[in-house]
C-alpha cells in the first residue's frame, strides 16, 4: 500500500500579486498624467484606467488573503480610521477651494503684496481705462506647460489689473509650443509678458506690443502707458506730379505706409494739395497738432512754384518739420527736391542741398540706376543697420552738406556710398544713353557721397530728413523688407522728425515707495568669511555633533551579569 504525502507549502502564483499593485498604481499615475497635461483622459487615459482596474481584479482572484486582511482586524481598527480622516480632509479642502474660487476671494499672502495692485497702480489703471482717446489694451503672456504655478501667480495679478481696468483691460495666455506661429510673430519667450493696443476691429496691434520681461505691476503698468499713449501726430503727404501717392496700392504708390501709420500708430494722415500749402485757409491748419507733425514731400519730377516754397520756409521758420524723398526728373532738368528754389530753402535752414545727379557705384549699382547702399551713419534712424543690410534706391542723387552750417544746425549722415562711387550729371533719360554716358569722367565727383540724413536745427525747432531717392516709401520695399531695409528707413524717418522717440521718453512714469525688502545688504569681507563659516562648517557641523552625542547619552549599556554564559 503506497503512501500519498501531500504539500503543505501553497503553491506560488505565476505573477507574483504584488506586481499587480504595482502595474494598478502605473496605470493611475498614467490617467492622471494625461488629465492634467491635455485636460481630458482620451484614449491613452482611458485604456491606462482599464489596465489599473483590471490589475486589482487579478490581485484580488490571485491573493484573496492580502484582500481579506485589508479589510479587518487592526489594519482597519487604525488605517481606516487615518484613510476615512484623511478623505474628509481632502473632500472640505476641495468644497473649501470651489467656493473661494467661485465667489473670487483673494488674499495675497506673498510678503511684498506682488499680486495686489497698489493704490497708486490701481489709479492709473483707472485713468488709462477711463480716457475715451486711449485704445483698449490686451496684456498677453506666454507660459508653457511646465510653467503652471508661475502662470496661476501671474494670472492673479493680471486679473487685478482686468478689475482695474474694466471693459478697457484684459488679458490672455497663450502656450509657446501650441501656438509656435504666434510666439515667433511677439518674439516672445516663455514667461514674457506684453502689452498690445487693439485695434478698432478688437485685434491685436502686435506691431506696437511693448515687451514686459518681468511680471512686476510696475514694470506692466509703465508698459501700459507706453502702449496707450498714441498722442496727437499727423502727416500730410504732399501731392506732387510723379510722387508717390497714398491712394495708389500698386508697387509703386503708398497705400501701404500711410496705412500702418494710421491703424498701428493712430496718427492722422491726410494729402496736402498744393493749393492747400499756398493757401492755408482752404486746408488744413499746419501747426496745430497737439504732439507733432511733418510734411512728407514724396519725390517729385517737376519744381514747385515759388510761393510753395515760400509757405514751406514759414512753416519751418516756425518749428515745421520734414521728411523730403528726392524724385528724379529723367529729362535731365530739375526736379522738386533739386530745383534751385528748393535748393536754396533747404540750404537755408539745414545745409543741405540734393544734386541734380545719378550716382553710380562699381561695387553697388546692380544696374545703372539702381544703386545699393551697404554703409550706414550711428544716428537713431540707422544705428541698428549692419554692413549686412542693405538700402536700394532708385535713380539715386547725391547729397552736399556744407563745410559751414547755419546757426544752430547739426547734421547726421545717414548713409553713403562705397568709397569708389562717382556721380554723372546731364543726363538725359528721355535720349539713348550708351555705356560710355555713364563710365566715369574726370569732372564727376567721386568717393564716398551722402544719400541721406538727418538735420535738426536748434534756432527753429525744425528737423527734417532727407535721401537722395523716393524709392524708400513704395509699397514694393514692405514686401521685401527681409532684402532690403527700405521701409523701415521710411518709417524711422518719420518717427525721428515728428520727434516720436522724444514723446515716448517724456511719457510720465510713476514713482514708488522703496519697500523694505529691496533695501541692499551690504557686508565686507570679514563678515562674509564669518557668514560662510557659519553656514558651510558650524551649522551642519555642529548638527552632526549634537546627533553623536544624543546617540552616546542614549545607547544602551549592558551590565556584565546580563551577558550570557558560556557553554562548556
Amino acid at each position: 500500500m503506497s503512501e500519498h504525502n501531500v504539500s503543505n507549502t501553497p503553491e506560488r502564483p505565476v505573477i507574483p500579486p504584488i506586481y499587480l499593485i504595482w502595474i494598478a498604481v502605473a496605470g493611475l499615475v498614467v490617467a492622471l498624467g494625461v488629465w492634467l497635461t491635455s485636460g481630458s483622459l482620451s484614449v491613452v487615459g482611458i485604456g491606462a484606467l482599464v489596465v489599473s482596474a483590471l490589475s486589482l481584479v487579478m490581485w484580488g482572484l490571485l491573493a484573496p488573503e492580502q484582500v481579506t486582511d485589508l479589510l479587518r482586524g487592526r489594519a482597519v481598527a487604525y488605517g481606516g480610521t487615518a484613510v476615512l480622516v484623511t478623505v474628509i480632509l481632502v473632500v472640505a479642502a476641495v468644497l473649501v477651494y470651489i467656493v473661494v474660487r467661485e465667489q473670487n476671494w483673494r488674499v495675497d499672502y506673498s510678503g511684498s503684496n506682488a499680486f495686489t495692485l497698489t493704490d497708486a497702480t490701481r489709479e492709473t489703471v483707472e485713468i488709462i481705462a477711463a480716457d475715451p482717446n486711449t485704445p483698449s489694451l490686451r496684456i498677453v503672456g506666454f507660459f508653457t506647460s511646465d510653467m503652471a504655478d508661475s502662470q496661476e501667480q501671474t494670472e492673479v495679478l493680471l486679473q487685478e489689473f482686468a478689475d482695474a481696468g474694466g471693459s478697457k483691460v484684459s488679458y490672455t495666455i497663450y502656450d509657446p509650443d501650441r501656438e509656435p506661429g504666434l510666439a515667433e510673430t511677439y518674439g516672445a519667450s516663455p514667461g514674457t509678458l506684453f502689452v498690445v493696443p487693439l485695434n478698432e476691429d478688437g485685434t491685436d496691434n502686435i506691431e506696437e506690443a511693448t515687451p514686459v520681461t518681468v511680471a512686476d505691476q510696475r514694470v506692466i503698468v509703465d508698459a501700459m502707458i507706453t502702449a496707450s499713449a498714441l498722442g496727437d501726430f499727423r502727416v500730410y503727404w504732399l501731392v506732387v506730379d510723379n510722387g508717390i501717392d497714398i491712394d495708389n496700392a500698386e508697387a509703386g504708390g503708398g497705400t501701404i505706409i500711410t496705412t500702418l501709420l494710421r491703424d498701428n500708430l493712430n496718427w492722422t494722415v491726410e494729402p496736402l494739395t498744393v493749393a492747400e500749402l499756398t493757401n492755408p485757409e482752404s486746408g488744413p491748419q499746419l501747426g496745430t497738432a497737439e504732439d507733432g507733425e511733418i510734411i512728407v514731400i514724396p519725390g517729385g519730377g517737376s519744381p514747385l512754384p515759388d510761393n510753395a516754397v515760400d509757405a514751406l520756409r514759414d512753416y519751418i521758420a516756425n518749428g515745421g518739420d520734414l521728411v523730403v524723398l528726392t524724385g528724379p526728373n529723367l529729362e535731365g532738368d530739375d526736379s522738386l527736391a533739386t530745383a534751385p528754389n528748393m535748393a536754396a530753402l533747404l540750404q537755408e535752414y539745414y545745409g543741405v542741398t540734393v544734386n541734380n545727379d545719378l550716382v553710380i557705384d562699381p561695387e553697388g549699382s546692380s544696374s545703372a540706376v539702381e544703386l545699393d547702399v551697404f554703409n550706414f551713419g550711428a544716428d537713431s534712424i540707422t544705428d541698428s543697420y549692419t554692413s549686412n543690410d542693405t538700402l536700394r534706391l532708385n535713380f539715386p542723387h547725391s547729397l552736399t552738406i556744407a563745410d559751414t552750417l547755419p546757426e544752430g544746425v547739426t547734421v547726421s549722415v545717414l548713409a553713403t556710398t562705397g568709397p569708389n562711387a562717382y556721380a554723372k550729371t546731364g543726363l538725359d533719360f528721355s535720349q539713348e544713353i550708351s555705356q560710355q554716358d555713364l563710365e566715369a569722367a574726370d569732372t564727376d565727383a567721386t568717393g564716398a557721397l551722402p544719400m541721406g540724413a538727418a538735420v535738426t536745427n536748434s534756432q527753429t525747432g525744425s528737423m527734417a530728413v532727407i535721401w537722395g531717392a523716393d524709392t524708400l516709401a513704395e509699397n514694393q520695399w514692405r514686401q521685401l523688407t527681409g532684402y532690403f531695409r527700405n521701409f523701415d528707413a521710411a518709417i524711422q524717418s518719420m518717427l525721428y522728425a515728428i520727434g516720436y522717440d522724444d514723446f515716448l521718453a517724456n511719457l510720465p512714469t510713476l514713482s514708488f515707495d522703496a519697500l523694505p525688502q529691496d533695501t541692499p545688504l551690504i557686508a565686507d569681507n570679514q563678515q562674509l568669511g564669518f557668514v560662510n563659516f557659519v553656514s558651510l562648517i558650524l551649522i551642519p557641523f555642529g548638527v552632526l555633533a549634537a546627533g553623536i552625542m544624543v546617540w552616546l547619552a542614549n545607547r544602551e549599556h549592558r551590565p556584565e551579569a546580563d551577558r550570557p554564559i558560556e557553554q562548556i
